[in-house]
């Protein structure tokens, strides 16, 4: 592929070009392969030979592909997998993150300060015209406190022919119904405010193709409907997942790389 000038050229496709590092592979091959701390020792399921790929072997050929973004090599555990599982392979992605990192050239990066001062600043202007601490979906208040505020629910049922004291309960629910969310899953808070400060950092394409889900083509109908152009959601070309996610799944996914399918 390197000597065909890149899977650009070898495609005709002058766009920007993602590439996986095969962290989900090894999840679909998961009954012929082997996890270290060092990496993955697999058996191909074309030909059963023995392979082998670490963080630093999965960015190198990333590179050799001509990927403008590439994929950091992950375990994917099962998503019903036991939570000492799950807590071990985060562990280890984090390690072999850092090690993806260290074998690719760096690139300048904002200030963190920067970027900090620029999220209080954003806070700061959107307090005019909130009515609650979650109110974009975003929780900008401290981890554990709700927040009305006065203006923001006068604002909000102006002219509505509903008594000021229904909507104040309705916003104090609703405002309950995030922040439950968030305490019960906690990951979510840090992963959503994440999402902000690397789109603030220039970040702008996100792996989150359509055919992965409900959920992902929400977020792609979303960004068409309301005309952002300069945030991305990736797309998978022909891909169709088909397992429903399920272990027992005799296929998780089929593609069918066709001309037409390739938008």
């Amino acid at each position: 592929m390197r000597a065909m000038g890149g899977i650009q050229r070898f495609m005709a496709w002058d766009g920007p070009m993602l590439t996986d590092s095969g962290g989900f592979q090894v999840f679909s091959l998961r009954d012929r392969c082997k996890i270290d701390e060092d990496g993955v020792t697999f058996r191909s399921h074309i030909d059963g030979s023995e392979q082998r790929l670490t963080p630093e072997r999965a960015m190198q050929i990333q590179a050799l592909l001509g990927s403008d973004i590439a994929m950091a090599f992950d375990h994917c555990p099962p998503s019903d997998a036991p939570r000492a599982d799950i807590e071990d392979a985060m562990t280890r992605t984090t390690a072999w993150a850092r090690r993806s990192i260290a074998t690719t050239r760096p690139r300048a990066r904002g200030s963190p300060r920067v970027r900090r001062g620029r999220r209080r600043l954003a806070i700061g202007e959107l307090a005019s015209e909130m009515a609650t601490s979650t109110d974009i979906g975003l929780p900008l208040a401290p981890e554990g406190t709700a927040a009305l505020l006065p203006a923001g629910v006068a604002a909000f049922g102006d002219g509505l022919s509903v008594d000021p004291g229904e909507v104040r309960l309705f916003l104090a629910l609703r405002e309950a119904a995030h922040h439950r969310l968030f305490g019960h899953v906690p990951w979510l808070r840090q992963h959503l405010l994440g999402a902000v400060e690397a789109y603030a950092a220039g970040i702008t394409y996100f792996d989150a193709a359509r055919s992965y889900g409900r959920a992902e083509e929400f977020l792609g109908a979303w960004l068409a409907s309301r005309g952002h152009r300069d945030a991305v959601a990736g797309s998978k070309w022909g891909y169709r997942y088909t397992g429903d996610w399920r272990l027992d799944a005799a296929r998780q996914k089929t593609a069918r790389n066709r001309p037409d399918l390739l938008q």
